[in-house]
C-alpha cells in the first residue's frame, strides 16, 4: 500500500483507496486532486490491510469481480464503501447492483484522459459514499449521545443499553457488551445481544481477546475470527474498543458478529467515540454518586455534631452555673470529664473529615506487633487481648493501627459479659472483664471477644458514622471501615467462637515474611 498525499482542493480528510492491476494515471489524479490516497496494484485485488485504512475504496472491474468473489460477509454496515470504475458493462453493472455499499461511475471509453464530468461525477460518488458511511454509524450515536447527556441518575443504566442496542444494530453486530476493567479480570456490566445474550459476567484480563497486544496500550483489537472470542459466545468478527478515560483504560466496549470484515479506520473512530460518551457517562454518573455520599455523610456529621455536642455542652452550662453559686471544686470535676468528652467527639470527627479514604505510604508491617503498639494506647482496664500469629501485610502502619485502636476500644467499651449496655448506659473500661482476640483468617485477620455479641439487625448499622447504643462517639467502627476499606480490603460483623462479637477483615494479601523485613510505627 502506497500512500499519495493529494494536492488540489475542497477534498476535505477523506481518506480513498485505489486498487487496480493497472493503475489509471487519470483516475489517479482526479482522486489526489481531492483526497488522501493509497494505492494497492496487487493481482489479487485491494488487501484487508488497505480496506480498513480508508473511508472508500476506488476499484476497477477487475479488482471489483475479485472482491465480488469473496465472502459476502465483506459488506455490510460499518463495511468500506466502494465505488467502481469502469466501461459499460451489464453483467458488471448487476453485480454492483446487488452489493450493499457499492456504486457504479462509467468512464468514458475514448480518449485516455478523464473527462472534467467524468471525474467529477467520480469525485461526488466517492463524496456521497462517505457521507453515508459516516452518517450510517454517525447519526445513531449523535441521537445517543443526545440521551447520555440528558440522563438522570437513575436513567444512566437504561440509556446505556439503549445505546448499545442502537449503534450495535447500526455496525450490523449481533451482541455489543461494555466491561469494566478490573486489575485481574474484565467484569461485563451492560450488554445487548441480538441473538442469545452472554453466559459469562467476568473474563481473566489474559483470556480476554487482544487485551495485551492491543487494548492495554489503548487501541482497537479486530479479528475475523478469533479462538478466545467464540469461547466467549462471540461469534464471527469480533471488534473491541478501549475506553480510556484520563490515560487509564476503565472499560472495553465488545461487538460481535461484525460483518464485512475489518472495519475502516473511520469507522473504529466513530466507535472509539461512542465509547468516550459511555466512559464519560459512566464517570459523571459515578461522581454524581459520590457527591451524593459525600452529602449524606455532612448531614450524618451534623446530626452527631448537633446530638453528641449537645449533652456535654449542657453539662458543661449546668455545673458551671452551680459552681458559681456553691463554690464545690466536685462540680468542676464534672465540666472537665464534659469538656474531655467532647474532645473525644471532635478528635474522632477530625479523624473523619480530614483523612478521609486517604491512606498513606505502604510497606510490610507485622500485624502482632501493630496490635500489641494499639492495645498500649488503649485503656483495656481489666480485659485481656490474646494476639495471635497474623503474618504480614502491605498497608499504612499509622491507619491501621488506628484502626485496631478503635476494634480492641469497642470490644472494652461493649464487651462486659453481662447484658450489653444500654443507650443511658457506659461500661467503664476498667470494669470490662471481656477477653479480647486476635487472629489470622483464611484471607484476612479478625477480632473477636466473648461479650454479648451484636444483633444480627445491627451488623451492618454499626459502622455508620453516628451509630451508638452507648454514651460513646458512635464514630469509631465508621473509622474502622474507613481505614480497612482505603487499603482495598472489606470489614463484617458477625457472631464469635467466643461466644460474643466478631469483626472479620477480608481480602488482606499477606507478604512473605522471608522475602521481607518487617516494620512497625
Amino acid at each position: 500500500m502506497q500512500p499519495h498525499e493529494g494536492g488540489g482542493g475542497g477534498g476535505g480528510d477523506a481518506h480513498v483507496g485505489y486498487s487496480s492491476n493497472d493503475p489509471d494515471r487519470a483516475i489517479l489524479d482526479a482522486l489526489e486532486s481531492r483526497y488522501r490516497v493509497s494505492t494497492a496494484d496487487a493481482p489479487e485485488g485491494p488487501s484487508e490491510r488497505l480496506r480498513s485504512a480508508v473511508d472508500c475504496l476506488v476499484v476497477d472491474g477487475d479488482a471489483f469481480r475479485r472482491m465480488d468473489a469473496e465472502r459476502s460477509d465483506r459488506s455490510g454496515p460499518g463495511s468500506v464503501p466502494v465505488v467502481v470504475v469502469a466501461g459499460d458493462d451489464p453483467r458488471l453493472a448487476r453485480s454492483v447492483a446487488r452489493r450493499p455499499g457499492a456504486d457504479l461511475v462509467y468512464r468514458d471509453t475514448v480518449g485516455d484522459d478523464l473527462e472534467g464530468s467524468v471525474s467529477d461525477r467520480l469525485c461526488d460518488r466517492v463524496d456521497t459514499a462517505c457521507r453515508e458511511a459516516i452518517a450510517a454509524l454517525g447519526e445513531p450515536i449523535l441521537e445517543v449521545a443526545g440521551l447520555l447527556m440528558s440522563a438522570a441518575p437513575d436513567e444512566v443504566d437504561t440509556r446505556i443499553e439503549w445505546g448499545l442496542r442502537t449503534v450495535g444494530k447500526a455496525f450490523g453486530a449481533e451482541r455489543c457488551v461494555l466491561y469494566d476493567v478490573g486489575e485481574t479480570a474484565l467484569s461485563a456490566t451492560h450488554g445487548w445481544a441480538g441473538a442469545a445474550p452472554l453466559t459469562h459476567e467476568s473474563v481473566p484480563v489474559a483470556e480476554f481477546p487482544g487485551f495485551e497486544s492491543s487494548l492495554a496500550r489503548f487501541d482497537p483489537f479486530v479479528a475475523n475470527t478469533d479462538s478466545r472470542a467464540e469461547k466467549l459466545g462471540y461469534d464471527g468478527s469480533f471488534v473491541a474498543i478501549p475506553v480510556v478515560i484520563d490515560w487509564d483504560l476503565e472499560w472495553v466496549l465488545a461487538f460481535g458478529g461484525v460483518p464485512g470484515g475489518s472495519p475502516p479506520e473511520s469507522v473504529l473512530t466513530r466507535l472509539g467515540t461512542f465509547g468516550d460518551l459511555i466512559g464519560h457517562t459512566l464517570r459523571r454518573d459515578r461522581r454524581h454518586r459520590e457527591i451524593e455520599r459525600q452529602n449524606e455523610r455532612l448531614e450524618r456529621f451534623a446530626s452527631v455534631i448537633r446530638h453528641d455536642l449537645q449533652n456535654p455542652l449542657s453539662v458543661i452550662s449546668g455545673f458551671t452555673d452551680l459552681a458559681m453559686e456553691t463554690g464545690e471544686p466536685a462540680e468542676l470535676e464534672r465540666i472537665s470529664a464534659a469538656a474531655a468528652r467532647m474532645e473525644a467527639i471532635l478528635e474522632d470527627l477530625h479523624t473523619l473529615v480530614r483523612e478521609a479514604d486517604d491512606v498513606g505510604e505502604r510497606e510490610p508491617v507485622s500485624v502482632s506487633e501493630l496490635v500489641e503498639r494499639a492495645r498500649e494506647t488503649v485503656d483495656t482496664g481489666a480485659a485481656t487481648v490474646e494476639v495471635g500469629d497474623v503474618g504480614v501485610v502491605e498497608a499504612d502502619p499509622s491507619r491501621l493501627r488506628q484502626a485496631f485502636e478503635n476494634l480492641i476500644r469497642n470490644c472494652v467499651e461493649h464487651g462486659s459479659t453481662s447484658d450489653r449496655a444500654g443507650a443511658d448506659s457506659t461500661v467503664e473500661h476498667g470494669d470490662a472483664d471481656v477477653s479480647i482476640r486476635v487472629s489470622a483468617t483464611a484471607d484476612g485477620f479478625a477480632v473477636d471477644d466473648d461479650g454479648p455479641g451484636i444483633p444480627e439487625a445491627e451488623r451492618e448499622a454499626i459502622f455508620e458514622e453516628g451509630y451508638t447504643d452507648s454514651g460513646e462517639t458512635g464514630l469509631g467502627l465508621s473509622i474502622v471501615r474507613t481505614v480497612v476499606e482505603a487499603h482495598g480490603w472489606a470489614v463484617s460483623a458477625t457472631d464469635s467462637p467466643l461466644g460474643g462479637a466478631r469483626f472479620e477483615v477480608s481480602g488482606v494479601e499477606f507478604v512473605d515474611v522471608e522475602a521481607t523485613s518487617t516494620t512497625t510505627p
